[in-house]
């Protein structure tokens, strides 16, 4: 049975069935491949652009955004070495919700009302001080 199936394969490839069918697979993979790293470069590049974006706004005007909010959840996303915490805040003045990336989470807690400075675009901040806490 091996012998046969040895000599059907050596009869396709000296036939060019094999390799035509490579060529094939390749001329269709190619500007999939080609599609794909440039959807990933626009990607990288925009991500790169928004970080950018905040970067020089807080540099030309040396400010952030700032709010007063409490601190209505905290989004949790689990990996296999760390747990990241991400607060849900709400704007005490206009109502409007935003998820914050905290370099430091410890002093954060639900239900209280914090001051945060953070970059408009990324959302990277920091907590400056506590206004309220709940009891």
């Amino acid at each position: 049975m091996g012998i046969l199936l040895a000599v059907v394969l050596w009869g396709l490839v000296a036939s060019g069935v094999i390799p035509k069918v490579l060529t094939d697979i390749t001329q269709f993979m190619m500007p999939l491949v080609v599609i794909l790293a440039v959807c990933l470069t626009v990607k990288a590049l925009y991500s790169f652009h928004i970080s950018m974006k905040d970067y020089f706004a807080y540099m030309k005007k040396n400010s952030c955004e700032t709010t007063t909010a409490e601190v209505v959840d905290i989004r949790e996303r689990r990996t296999k070495y760390r747990t990241y915490e991400y607060p849900v805040v709400r704007d005490v003045t206009t109502g409007k919700e935003v998820v914050l990336v905290l370099a430091d989470m410890k002093d954060v807690k639900r239900g209280r009302t914090y001051t945060f400075l953070y970059l408009k675009h990324t959302r990277i901040g920091v907590m400056s001080s506590v206004i309220w806490e709940e009891e």
